[in-house]
């Protein structure tokens, strides 16, 4: 068994003198191994209280260059990240046992879980304080931290944007505050000096004048004028990147060149926190693929180190509720449907509203949906939050692990390919294993039934012997419009189907695709589907489309609604995930049955050989019974 890893305060920083000063490697074991199935950075040490500092989450202003006061905007959210950041360290450090969670009155659900979590482990709140109150004042000990900081880092956030990312590394760096130039006076008179001038400085000076600094196991890439993640880079010496110069706008130069020189400097299989706006989704996650790191969409994500904290002690929990494959009725003589919702490597999102809309939507349970999630990364990110979304797993609904993103086609073709596929496979498998998730979803950037995508399958099987089924979609179609199934023997010696998404409801404005299209589309398209692939249809259905729910009417584009992205989700007309399913399926005739993709896999394995299958249900069950 591979030990726990920590990717925590393990290279040296400079202090206010200048001098270099080591920083102690605390960790929870001894192995120093360059990958280990915990990949995530994590605080080993529980902090016994916390403040709650306010302004930051939920607050439509915290990136905002247009706030004069010193409380608020983009200038006091990276104060508040680098404190939290430097918080941290210093209890790794066993410097200070008080914490700060960035919190608010109304917090996502997975932070909300996540924050009542702490406290059930003991954390007391001190109660709610700014960052600025909190930097500037000094308090009693134990509660003080004003005295952990050697100084502060100076950016000129609306004269040069990329003065906030250079700071990112330089706080981790010189130990030291971020401050904008509009508050220098303030930190003055506080009793703060300036360690380190960003004002001028580029993230290319970054990379030259730090990257010896930073640990190359983990990387945070967001864009300019927003300051999420910050905490988590600073607290684990990570370097931090941005794509363009300027904020959603690449015609204004990019770091894409930087970008790439940073990705070869990774190890193999590390994490890419974060994303940047105004990029194709594609390039950057080719980018980060080819390279083989993994990207985690989580821009938007908050508290990271304290949501993750001692992770490896709360991963311990009931996991993913499955059928019965022996109470299947594999006689009865349908064409099976199953819809699964996309985007479930999206962290942020798992964090976030995922299980109110989405995966506690009404028609969810009626429509026995399937829904990917981010299992590897929420169960080392969101202990808490993973522990919770298992607990409100309906019976009729599947789950499946839908990893991080990146593109199985291309993965590490830049690197030593087989070798780091192979160490994140049983990464991925020590993960699924753990909570009893037996459903993997992949996606290529290419067609998914390339050599190199079926070469991704095997080496995925191969690793986990406990995997009874693959789901794969392509980046663009996200349907093949034939639902291919590939097979693969596991190590037990038992067929393992890879199964291609066949169509796509997705809203496609004005014209449906090929393969993607309204509810009223994909329904046509499986009545009059022919052949022996008809007899097994995997669907996805886009998680952020909406549609209208129209009748009977065969407009097929009607169901569609142009503009759709700034419609609330909560407007009561408005349709969309496990609803838009249900709009597919009653257009469906008696013939059709619809399915979990936990039976659709059963039903195509037993159909392909009934004798080693029936087998592979008794290993199962008798499995099964030594665990109840």
């Amino acid at each position: 068994m591979k030990k726990l890893l920590l990717l925590i305060l393990t290279v040296p920083f400079l202090g206010v003198s200048g001098s270099a000063r080591e920083l102690p490697k605390e960790s929870i074991n001894k192995d120093t191994a360059a990958f280990s199935y915990n990949w995530h950075p994590y605080l080993s040490k529980l902090p016994k209280r916390y403040w709650n500092c306010t302004g930051v989450l939920n607050n439509p202003e915290r990136n905002s260059l247009d706030v004069a006061a010193p409380d608020n905007g983009l200038r006091h959210h990276l104060l508040t990240q680098s404190m939290a950041g430097l918080v941290y360290r210093a209890i790794q450090q066993g410097k200070s046992s008080t914490a700060i969670w960035m919190g608010s009155p109304h917090e996502h659900s997975g932070y909300a879980v996540s924050h009542r979590a702490l406290q059930e482990m003991g954390m007391k709140s001190l109660g709610e304080i700014s960052a600025l109150e909190l930097a500037t004042t000094k308090m009693k000990a134990p509660n003080d931290v004003k005295h952990l900081f050697d100084g502060y880092v100076l950016t000129d956030l609306e004269r040069n944007p990329e003065s906030n990312i250079v700071a990112s590394v330089a706080s981790h760096v010189y130990n030291a505050l971020i401050v904008d130039v509009r508050d220098k006076e303030l930190f003055d008179k506080a009793g703060y000096k300036m360690l380190y001038d960003a004002r001028e400085k580029t993230t290319r000076d970054s990379w030259r004048e730090f990257r010896d600094r930073c640990d190359n196991r983990a990387l945070v890439l967001m864009p300019v004028q927003t300051a999420e993640l910050r905490e988590f880079a600073i607290a684990n010496n990570l370097f931090v990147v941005n794509l363009n110069h300027v904020y959603g706008d690449s015609s204004q130069g990019d770091n894409f060149d930087l970008f790439e020189e940073i990705l070869a400097w990774l190890k193999p299989n590390s994490p890419v926190y974060g994303w940047d706006q105004g990029i194709d989704e594609n390039k950057i996650a080719d980018y980060i693929s080819r390279w083989g790191n993994q990207s985690l969409p989580y821009d938007w994500g908050y508290n990271t180190t304290m949501t993750s904290v001692v992770y490896p002690q709360r991963q311990d929990y009931p996991g993913v509720k499955h059928i019965d494959p022996a109470k299947i009725d594999y006689d009865l003589d349908r064409k099976f449907v199953s819809y699964y919702l996309t985007d479930g490597d999206n962290i942020q999102w798992m964090m976030g509203g995922f299980d109110g809309l989405w995966y506690g939507h009404p028609k969810s349970a009626q429509m026995k949906m399937t829904y990917g999630v981010a299992l590897a990364n929420t169960t080392m990110i969101g202990p808490a939050q993973m522990a919770h979304l298992c607990q409100m797993q309906p019976e009729e609904v599947s789950l499946f692990e839908r990893c991080s993103y990146f593109f199985l086609d291309t993965y590490a073709t830049c690197k030593d390919r087989i070798p780091a596929l192979k160490q994140l496979a049983e990464a991925e498998a020590r993960h699924m294993q753990m909570h009893d998730c037996r459903i993997l979803g992949t996606v290529t950037l290419k067609d998914a039934g390339t050599p190199e995508a079926l070469e991704g399958y095997r080496i995925l099987i191969e690793a986990n012997d406990q995997l009874d089924g693959i789901l794969a979609i392509q980046y663009s179609p996200y349907a093949d419009g034939e639902g291919r199934v590939f097979w693969f023997k596991n190590k037990k010696g038992y067929e393992i189907p890879v199964i291609c998404t066949k169509y796509s409801i997705w809203n496609t404005g004005t014209i449906n695709h090929d393969f993607e299209g309204s509810p009223a589309f994909v329904a046509r398209k499986l009545r009059t589907d022919t052949g022996a692939a008809s007899k097994y249809s995997l669907i996805c259905v886009h998680a952020w489309s909406k549609f209208l729910d129209q009748g009977t009417s065969e407009d097929e584009i009607s169901e569609n609604i142009v503009g759709y992205e700034t419609i609330p989700w909560d407007r009561p007309d408005m349709i969309h995930s496990a609803g838009a399913a249900e709009l597919c399926t009653r257009r469906l005739g008696e013939e059709f049955q619809v399915v979990n993709a936990e039976e659709l896999i059963w039903r195509l394995r037993m159909e392909r050989d009934p004798v080693r299958t029936r087998a592979a249900i008794e290993e199962l069950r008798q499995e099964r019974s030594k665990h109840r």
